[in-house]
């Protein structure tokens, strides 16, 4: 009789312990050297009908949270082409304290629908072929104009390779009228510049980049390259 009180308060304790205990669902992954183990995670269900907002974007919304879905209502082109006018600037012969300025347009269609960014960077500056004699990257009228920091560019007698951007409509980054900058210099590992940046809705768009070069009479005659690449990435 005793026995069976025993085993009758086994049975009672085990069923007791099933009833107050939550089990957690748990998935185990294995190989002859690991168990991976992870438990069930807590799931919210949010309301089976998303209300619409004014931009067309459903959202749903909790007591202490809520969540956004979609994206803005944008058409998106099936693809964006980006092309450079010229893709050689030859400056011609060089009179020393006589700057030459080249022109040359990006021109971009059918954008990225949320916009866009255009970097610059060159390989290096201005260099004959031996690479024994550098023009220098233009510090402006300041002396402080940099890649990241334009500068003023009127005096004659201030020496060296840089750039401007322009255009109506499209954002050219930090470029007040009449400054330049230097191109990032990749021998120097500097880091690409966003020099302009645009919305996906606007027209075609045309932007003028101006180069500008001037040499001392003491640079060497020699014949000077590098080169200089733009890259567009879409804006997310």
């Amino acid at each position: 009789m005793k026995k069976a009180l025993n085993l009758l308060f086994l049975v009672f304790c085990l069923t007791f312990y099933l009833l107050t205990t939550k089990f957690t669902q748990a998935q185990n992954i294995s190989n002859d050297n690991y168990i991976i183990q992870t438990n069930e995670i807590e799931q919210s269900i949010f309301p089976q009908n998303p209300i619409e907002n004014d931009s067309g974007r459903f959202g749903t919304i909790k007591k202490d949270m809520g969540a956004l879905l979609g994206f803005d209502d944008i058409l998106a082109a099936n693809f964006f082409i980006f092309s450079i006018q010229n893709n050689i600037i030859d400056y011609g012969d060089i009179s020393p304290t006589d700057p030459v300025v080249r022109e040359s347009n990006l021109t971009l269609s059918s954008r990225p629908a949320h916009g866009f960014v255009i970097f610059a960077w060159e390989n290096h500056p201005l260099a004959d072929a031996p690479f024994e004699n550098l023009v220098p990257d233009a510090t402006c009228d300041s002396g402080a104009c940099s890649e990241k920091n334009p500068g003023t560019w009127s005096n004659n007698l201030t020496y060296g390779f840089g750039f401007r951007c322009e255009n109506e409509g499209v954002l050219c980054l930090n470029f007040p009228k009449d400054s330049f900058k230097q191109f990032a210099d990749e021998s120097k590992n500097e880091y690409p510049q966003a020099i302009l940046k645009g919305k996906g809705q606007e027209p075609d768009i045309k932007i003028k980049i101006i180069y500008k070069l001037n040499f001392s009479s003491s640079q060497p005659k020699q014949t000077y390259l590098n080169n200089v690449t733009f890259v567009v990435l879409p804006s997310l």
